[in-house]
């Protein structure tokens, strides 16, 4: 927390001595499409018990869409003018390395700050270890070159702080043999702020999930309790494609437990066709998340009982920002549940089709008990519905079950099939809630066709066209942000 206010007091400094107010930039709300790092870094110091108040000033800052095009959609979820730039992984990244080691063949890397790049395709083995990774503050280039075999840094070592970049890596492992292809799960040792950054890599798990278990291209189980700064883990340019999959298990392109904040960009997971229930990215735990300029592509719908989740935000990664991303749909869907303060924004979900009871966007939904989505937002999203829902929650109270979770400022379109039968808000059964499942649409830019179950209720806005449904309770009521 030091470091976070250290980084704010800083910027405030500046601001107070910056004359040209014009130059400076207001912290953004969370309604705000100017967001990104600054914004999350403020909600992570409001997390800690730290509130900046609206309309301070922050100079030496820009954060600007027309400057930098995004991908996904913009205010009311018109499209930005960069699509290209969703989940571009890029063939190198760049990696600092002063007197690197050659690297020629599989081996334990352990020299504490060591440089180590390869020089030649090196493993022949996909289901053993080829690279473990034992030292702090290494950094790994792959040099284009590819890994057969897994990659590892377990708790045999330190691999705080650890940077692999820029290459492939093949292996052939479910999860009942090893965690991954790449395997992060080291030690925690004491007090310490580096970041630990994988990048630019292409992961293969060709072990299609079943009964030996599941399919991880990426695992990474690491909670450390002296660490400080505003992201433990950076996971950005990297491309993997999950594999089939039977109901019961599930294949994971990244597989992240964490209690600290994580950043995941410009990644790009391709699910093949009945991938069964896989997950793009799984994310548990995380104290703070940004998720943003990823795309998320279906080859296809699925035939299997379950359904994949392009991401899967759960388990307490409270203040997340999901923003920016090309989700290409069909019956997939992407998941909050089990946390608060969650904000899914400015995203494109396109071929939107049936999911069952599910939407695009899959808020709660608790194995059991109650999931309160205190201060989740699905705003200024675009849904091409194509015959299926664009939001949909079960036992989401949200902060304070009067005005439950809101969808706000999002536009549906529908490029064909059933395009009359689409929704764009459920509200779910209550059975097994200890609440009312409670959806509020407000401000959204098309008709709204929404639907309320039995034990549930949709808030309409009172102002403004649309329809609600179902054997739950239609209201209507002002937004209340």
């Amino acid at each position: 927390m030091f470091i976070r206010l250290l980084v704010v007091v800083l910027l405030l400094s500046a601001a107070a001595a910056c004359a040209d107010t014009d130059a400076a930039l207001r912290l953004p709300t969370p309604d705000d499409y100017a967001a990104g790092e600054l914004e999350h870094l403020a909600m992570m110091l409001a997390a800690d018990g730290i509130t900046l108040k609206s309309g301070v000033k922050v100079s030496g800052v820009k954060v600007t869409v027309g400057a930098d095009p995004q991908c996904g959609a913009g205010t009311n979820g018109a499209a930005l003018d960069n699509q290209n730039k969703c989940g571009v992984t890029g063939s190198s990244g760049s990696l600092s390395l002063s007197s690197p080691t050659n690297v020629s063949s599989c081996q334990t890397l352990s020299t504490a700050d060591g440089e180590y790049r390869l020089t030649q395709n090196i493993g022949s083995d996909a289901t053993a270890v080829c690279l473990e990774l034992n030292g702090p503050r290494m950094k790994v280039d792959l040099n284009g070159y590819g890994v057969t075999g897994r990659v590892r840094a377990t708790t045999a070592g330190d691999a705080r702080g650890l940077e692999l970049a820029n290459g492939s890596i093949t292996c052939d492992r479910t999860t009942a043999q090893a965690p991954a292809c790449l395997e992060y799960t080291t030690e925690s040792f004491g007090s310490f702020t580096n970041v630990t950054k994988f990048h630019h890599l292409t992961v293969t798990n060709t072990a299609n999930c079943g009964a030996s278990g599941a399919s991880r291209a990426l695992h990474i189980d690491y909670s450390p309790s002296g660490w400080t700064g505003t992201y433990l883990f950076e996971i950005y340019n990297n491309s993997i494609e999950t594999q089939t999959c039977t109901d019961s298990v599930r294949t994971v392109a990244f597989n992240v437990t964490t209690n600290k904040p994580v950043k995941f960009e410009y990644n790009y997971v391709t699910f093949k066709t009945d991938s069964g229930a896989a997950q793009g990215l799984q994310l548990s735990g995380a104290a703070g998340c940004l998720v943003r300029n990823n795309r998320f592509r279906s080859l296809g719908a699925n035939t299997t009982a379950n359904l994949g989740r392009p991401w899967m935000i759960d388990s307490g990664s409270n203040n997340c920002i999901v923003e920016y991303n090309l989700v290409e749909t069909y019956n997939l869907f992407s998941a909050v549940r089990d946390n608060t303060g969650t904000i899914v924004r400015h995203n494109r979900f396109l071929k939107v089709q049936n999911s069952g009871n599910r939407g695009a966007v899959w808020m709660a939904d608790p194995d059991t008990g109650t999931y309160d989505l205190g201060g989740a937002r699905v705003i200024n999203n675009y849904f091409d519905v194509e015959d299926g829902t664009a939001v949909a929650s079960r036992c989401a109270a949200g902060s304070g079950a009067s005005n439950g979770f809101i969808v706000k400022d999002n536009t549906m379109a529908c490029s064909g099939l059933g395009c009359s039968s689409g929704l764009l808000g459920r509200a779910r059964d209550a059975t097994g809630c200890s609440n009312t499942n409670i959806m509020q649409l407000c401000a959204n830019t098309t008709a709204v066709n929404s639907q309320a179950d039995a034990g549930a209720e949709i808030k309409l806005p009172s102002s403004g066209t649309g329809t609600c449904s179902g054997a739950g309770t239609c209201t209507t009521q002002a937004c209340p942000i």
